[in-house]
């Protein structure tokens, strides 16, 4: 369970600003596992998560007009996972059933904005085929997506009711040249529904857009990992997307962001990582990610352009020191040149954050506890939301 108050930032940082969004965070999962179910293992779970939210800028301060909405997440649901480990194959079967609720009140108004729920069914059949003496592995998969929507007082593209089922083939294939050196390569179809908040959520300088169609396209990636030494693993992938009928945030020139469908687009880079073991007790790993993300549009403005939020050079690093139960870790992540706008006037702030943290397990036990964002440092959306400063959470967790 997390609760956070947070004061908002607007164009002047006057000190008068009194405007807020308050937040109320509640997590609950249960898991099971069951194994040896004839040649079957299995795991299943049972979730629920419940979000409050309320944004307050009565005053109009940096919002479009006066404004205190409130809104309830909840969500609840169960996954069901089973393996089958055979002589020339493993296959599996995930799924996983959906209840999403939102409920959006103006407080100001006095009166019942909108309720939307929706149905989410998600299934993936896949196997991993061996071959060659278990040096060749190859993956097809199908993955299944049913959602079912509902609208009271607002509807979507004209209708109060909104259904789709889509397929989604994947093909996985990975070689073992070595014990230290291996390949691999994906390709696949995905396709995503765009979330309430993408379609609905109006607050502060930032506006939902019903009208937003699904996005979709084809992901495909070539790469190798390479065990240099016992202590030392390098990992490298190139990665390219095609997607259609992207969604994306788009800002303005007076700072207010819309979600929308900005057409076609082509995603294409590299990552680059590692997993140094520097010794026993004192581990390092990295990620690097160079991309080159634009739209394909027809309007010649922003035809060719960066992706609105799409960062062009992304690193993540984690220093952890392990000593019997108890591990301590520094991390930091950060992200470079990035654009607001279609058209690439409105430069993001560089994002460089780091937090330190501890973990300890002790049988079914598991402590951990983070100071996130150490430097204090304000990160925030164009003239919006900004992250939490410094801040600390605690988790426990434990086996039943």
């Amino acid at each position: 369970a997390t609760s956070r108050d947070l004061g908002l930032p607007e164009t002047r940082n006057n000190a008068d600003n009194r405007a807020s969004l308050a937040s109320d965070n509640v997590r609950l999962r249960l898991s099971y596992t069951q194994n040896q179910i004839g040649n079957w293992n299995s795991r299943h779970s049972f979730f629920i998560h419940n979000d409050n939210e309320l944004f307050d800028d009565r005053l109009s301060q940096i919002g479009l007009g006066a404004q205190l909405q409130e809104s309830e997440n909840t969500t609840t649901g169960a996954i069901s996972f089973w393996e089958h480990i055979g002589d020339f194959a493993t296959t599996s079967l995930h799924a996983e059933l959906r209840l999403e609720q939102q409920d959006a009140n103006n407080l100001l108004e006095g009166n019942f904005d909108y309720q939307v729920e929706r149905t989410a069914v998600n299934a993936t059949l896949q196997s991993v085929l061996y071959f060659a003496g278990e040096k060749l592995l190859v993956t097809p998969a199908l993955q299944f997506q049913s959602n079912d929507d509902n609208y009271r007082r607002i509807t979507r593209l004209d209708n109060d009711q909104r259904s789709s089922r889509q397929l989604s083939p994947k093909l996985g294939v990975r070689f073992d040249h070595s014990e230290s050196l291996s390949l691999r390569a994906n390709i696949g179809r995905f396709f995503r529904e765009p979330s309430f908040d993408e379609l609905f959520a109006t607050r502060g300088l930032f506006n939902g857009n019903s009208e937003l169609e699904a996005e979709e396209g084809i992901n495909a990636d070539i790469g190798l990992t390479w065990q240099l030494s016992s202590n030392l693993n390098l990992d490298a992938s190139l990665f390219t997307s095609l997607r259609d009928e992207l969604i994306a945030t788009v800002f303005d020139a007076r700072g207010v962001g819309r979600t929308l469908n900005i057409g076609k687009a082509r995603i294409a880079g590299v990552e680059l990582g590692s997993l140094w073991n520097i010794n026993k007790n004192l581990s390092l790993k990295t990620s690097l990610t160079i991309q080159d993300a634009r739209a394909l549009r027809d309007f010649d403005a922003v035809d060719e352009k960066q992706l609105p939020g799409e960062a062009q050079q992304s690193f993540y690093f984690q220093l952890s020191h392990q000593q019997d139960n108890l591990r301590l870790f520094l991390e930091g992540d950060g992200a470079w040149n990035r654009f607001y706008d279609e058209g690439n006037v409105l430069p993001a702030r560089d994002r460089w954050l780091q937090n330190v943290g501890a973990e300890w397990k002790s049988g079914k036990w598991s402590l951990q506890g983070t100071l996130n964002n150490l430097t204090n440092r304000n990160i925030e959306d164009f003239n919006g939301f900004p992250r939490p400063g410094r801040s600390f959470s605690l988790s426990i967790s434990t086996q039943l």
